[in-house]
């Protein structure tokens, strides 16, 4: 269910838990994933954490392979290039769609995405 917070339903009842959830799309403006792209976890106290997203632009932590703590601060890294780090902290909750909805709004930043301007199209495959 994309842009909808990941731990609405991975809450341990209702599907499996996740402790940082989110998707990875391809640009500002699209609705095209961004497969195979690193986001960098790191807290306040220097702890870091690697996650890589799938397929459909997905990624996840699960409770006990946490390591990093609120708050901490995220960057993506394209396959072979492009960088974006988040202007501020991520302060308490790990579904990414919790804050980055689909629209801008005073509650939104918009979707979390690798490119403003993207060098071209989407991966047409994923390895």
């Amino acid at each position: 269910r994309p842009g909808q917070p990941c731990n609405v339903c991975r809450d341990g009842e209702t599907a499996r838990e996740f402790a940082i959830a989110g998707t990875v799309y391809w640009a500002l403006d699209s609705r095209a994933p961004a497969p195979c792209t690193r986001v960098d976890l790191v807290d306040d106290a220097g702890n870091k954490q690697l996650a890589i997203t799938n397929c459909a632009g997905n990624f996840f932590l699960l409770p006990e392979d946490r390591v990093v703590r609120y708050p901490f601060w995220v960057t993506l890294t394209a396959p072979g290039a492009s960088e974006i780090t988040m202007d501020s902290p991520v302060n308490g909750d790990g579904s990414c769609a919790t804050c980055h909805h689909k629209t801008f709004s005073t509650r939104s930043t918009g979707r979390v995405y690798l490119y403003e301007n993207p060098p071209g199209p989407p991966p047409s495959k994923c390895p």
